[in-house]
């Protein structure tokens, strides 16, 4: 893994956030998983940066524990420091400014269906990256629901 850095710091050319269901869909070599790791390649050839969220980060490594104890924990850790992945810091000042825009609330309340990490979609309205994301729509997954694919100002690349 790549030492941390600024979104600032991130050079030009293609720029893609991975939201923790991408990642985990590439560590688990489910649908889609061959375009995160085609991304990955990009990287490796510095063609592509691909990057996480310290916050999306976390949730993966949580996740993973959940699913698999220890164990899946040590082994995702391993795999994940040996791919070109950039972990994003996530500071006071991101928090305070995603707080003062509201931003994942719809009229003031949480959205927490609306697929895709807050901190990750965040990240790519405000400097113009790609989220890859395996969230098609709310995590309750009933069609129709507001879903992270109709977001204004976000470019996504669905990984399933």
């Amino acid at each position: 893994m790549r030492p941390d850095e600024s979104p600032k710091d991130v050079p030009p050319g293609e720029a893609y956030l991975l939201d923790s269901g991408a990642l985990l869909v590439y560590l688990l070599d489910g649908p889609g998983a061959s375009k995160v790791e085609r991304l990955l390649r990009q990287a490796e050839q510095g063609q592509a940066r691909v990057m996480i969220s310290a916050v999306d980060l976390h949730e993966l490594y949580n996740r993973v524990t959940r699913l698999g104890g220890q164990e899946a924990f040590a082994e995702a850790s391993y795999v994940i420091r040996q791919i070109p992945l950039r972990v994003l810091p996530f500071g006071r000042d991101e928090a305070e400014e995603i707080g003062e825009l509201g931003y994942g609330c719809t009229q003031g309340v949480p959205d927490h269906k609306a697929g895709g990490s807050v901190v990750a979609r965040y990240y790519c309205r405000k400097h113009g990256w790609t989220l890859v994301t395996a969230a098609a729509r709310g995590e309750s997954g009933v069609p129709g629901e507001s879903g992270v694919l109709s977001e204004p100002g976000v470019s996504v690349m669905q990984v399933e």
